[in-house]
């Protein structure tokens, strides 16, 4: 029975801690404020997002070095599966200026479209996904950090009103 109890115990405290992360995305995408530059706005993920993958690289990698100590080698190539998704899935930053919109994480090339060059915007969930003419897309979650900002932004200089779709 005292088992039981601390299991119950650890997993509400997980619980826990998770609902406070997911509580801080919603949060800091609300409260945050752009990053102002001489050139560029930079609309960052939320704090929160950057600490759940923070969280999941760590766990990734306990879970990782964890076989390796029992000499279970095919489980710790399949948990190196977890980081590289990890790092595949790492929160973007939305950057604009007078002469287009761009997208950059740290493991993915840059993405720019001209202004001019947007073909269409559409919406899926709660993510926007803006088309060039040319084929390439940024999608804008509507929990980045001053979300509201950049969508008048994008209505300023397309005149295509995101929040209306």
């Amino acid at each position: 029975m005292e088992r039981l109890a601390q299991l119950i115990g650890s997993h509400a405290l997980s619980f826990l801690f998770f609902g406070a992360l997911v509580a801080l995305v919603v949060i800091t995408s609300i409260w945050g404020k752009p990053k102002r530059r001489a050139a560029t706005t930079d609309f960052p993920a939320p704090l929160g997002a950057k600490l759940i993958v923070w969280a999941s690289m760590a766990v990734w990698m306990m879970l990782l070095f964890a076989p390796l100590d029992l000499g279970m080698y095919w489980l710790a190539a399949l948990f190196a599966l977890g980081p590289a998704y990890t790092i595949w899935r790492w929160p973007e930053t939305i950057s604009i200026d007078e002469l287009q919109i761009s997208r950059s994480a740290w493991c993915h090339p840059m993405v720019s479209i001209q202004w001019a060059e947007i073909a269409s915007i559409s919406e899926s969930r709660d993510v926007f996904v803006v088309r060039s003419q040319n084929g390439d897309k940024i999608k804008i979650s509507t929990l980045h950090v001053g979300a509201d900002e950049l969508f008048g932004e994008i209505k300023r200089h397309t005149g295509i009103d995101v929040r209306l779709l």
